[in-house]
């Protein structure tokens, strides 16, 4: 049986990282059924987001708005919106191996997370500072707390 897959992304004020993701989810080899943008209410504006995912009509973006400020509310908004039969979640500023969305399809029930390398085009903002120094060593953060990151989230 085959089943769809939706990839909810959160988005807030990172245009550029957005459309490298969205361009790194066209090079899969298994394309998403779904791909929902759940903006924060960017400053740059919902029509840019909009502007950005109809750029890739292979994807079909689904672009929502999601007022209440934080990425999870912002996944909570764009799962609300999927539709697929998996749900995966990819930060605005990850790109995804080749194989993720072919990777996570063949996972048991259940939930998975995955590594998440922390890079930059550019000198360092804060966020990508932070998660530099503190961040994103999944299989500790699973051993030591059972946390799984949802920037790399099925």
């Amino acid at each position: 049986m085959s089943r769809t897959v939706s990839v909810v992304i959160p988005h807030l004020d990172d245009p550029a990282g957005l459309r490298r993701t969205l361009e790194a989810l066209c090079g899969q080899a298994q394309l998403p059924d779904q791909v929902v943008i759940a903006d924060n209410a960017s400053d740059c504006g919902v029509h840019v987001i909009h502007a950005i995912a109809a750029g890739f009509p292979r994807l079909v973006p689904l672009v929502i708005t999601v007022p209440e400020r934080g990425a999870g509310p912002a996944r909570n908004g764009g799962a609300a919106r999927a539709t697929g039969d998996w749900l995966a979640f990819l930060d605005c500023d990850c790109l995804p191996e080749a194989d993720w969305i072919a990777t996570g399809t063949r996972l048991a029930d259940g939930i998975a997370g995955g590594p998440v390398t922390v890079f930059w085009d550019e000198a360092p903002n804060a966020v990508a500072a932070f998660d530099l120094l503190f961040g994103f060593n999944v299989a500790a953060s699973f051993r030591r707390h059972g946390h799984l990151l949802t920037a790399n989230l099925w």
